[in-house]
């Protein structure tokens, strides 16, 4: 019953919106901790213990953050929606405490799984968020990739990230936002088609670049430039490189700020990202899976969600 309320919430964000493999995920886009905002108009400074986001972006390929290409072609549809409940709020240490809990999805039009059709994959996440000494965040999340045809078996992974958030420090509404996230997948199939099943890791090291530009004071313009490497055990990709992916992206976030907000926060989002598979095992994966050998790759995407 669970897993069937899950899937009439995905398909119905889908139907309402359109017409991460999070192997993507790190869900995130998250509606991302390590994302700066759009700002907003609040008519309150009283917040909610428990709030939440909806999110779906529309892409030209299905690349996961660990450089597995599931599809290069098509419209790829990624619905994601969390809850969080605010556990506590100080001046101590530990400035700010939270968990959250939610389920993102990947449908490609160019995709037809004789039991799931172009749905390709489905996600579970829960995570513990910390902010300590004002500036540093933690996250602690489980993931489960999950196929609803059966492509692949259930994997069940850890990621763990530390950001910093140095907003300010070098302008006003600029920030570099460093970061370092462990991804280790405990069980279940390769997230990367070739390397090993289970019990294996790599790490991605980044930042995010942002800038708030004020043009237009009732919506102004979040410009990022997320950037990272990942590195690892080469039997992570399943060859002798301990080298995965670079990437970097060029994104835009406005707030729909004529919407009322008691309907939401809801904002408009596009970007461009480039890939380049550096590991020899991802160009052989995507070829496998009918991707071609081009190491280099450009996806384009649009999105749109609310918070609340």
């Amino acid at each position: 019953m669970l897993r069937r309320f899950f899937v009439a919430v995905a398909l119905g964000m889908v139907a309402r919106v359109a017409t991460v493999h999070a192997q993507d995920q790190s869900v995130l886009s998250d509606a991302n901790s390590l994302s700066l905002s759009p700002i907003y108009l609040s008519d309150t400074d009283q917040k909610p213990d428990f709030h939440g986001f909806v999110e779906t972006q529309l892409k030209t390929a299905h690349i996961t953050p660990r450089g597995l290409i599931i599809a290069d072609h098509g419209v790829e549809i990624q619905p994601v929606g969390a809850l969080t409940c605010d556990l506590f709020e100080g001046t101590g240490l530990i400035d700010k405490a939270s968990v959250t809990a939610g389920v993102w999805n990947s449908v490609n039009t160019s995709l037809d799984d004789p039991s799931a059709g172009p749905w390709f994959e489905i996600d579970y996440f829960a995570r513990l968020n910390l902010q300590v000494a004002d500036r540093v965040n933690m996250t602690l999340q489980y993931i489960a990739f999950d196929s609803p045809g059966g492509a692949f078996s259930t994997d069940n992974n850890i990621e763990l990230t530390f950001s910093y958030d140095d907003t300010g420090f070098i302008a006003k509404d600029f920030a570099i936002r460093p970061y370092a996230r462990l991804f280790y997948n405990m069980s279940g199939s390769s997230t990367t088609l070739l390397g090993r099943n289970g019990n294996t890791y790599d790490v991605e090291l980044g930042f995010v670049p942002a800038y708030l530009w004020r043009l237009c004071p009732s919506y102004p313009v979040t410009l990022s430039l997320p950037t990272y490497l990942t590195v690892g055990p080469s039997n992570f990709w399943g060859g002798t490189r301990d080298v995965g992916i670079f990437t970097t992206s060029l994104g835009a976030s406005v707030p729909m700020s004529f919407i009322p907000e008691r309907f939401g926060r809801w904002h408009l989002d596009a970007s461009v990202a480039y890939f380049n598979l550096l590991n020899g095992k991802l160009v052989d994966a995507a070829n496998t899976l009918g991707n071609g050998r081009d190491r280099n790759r450009v996806v384009g995407e649009i999105g749109m969600g609310f918070e609340f």
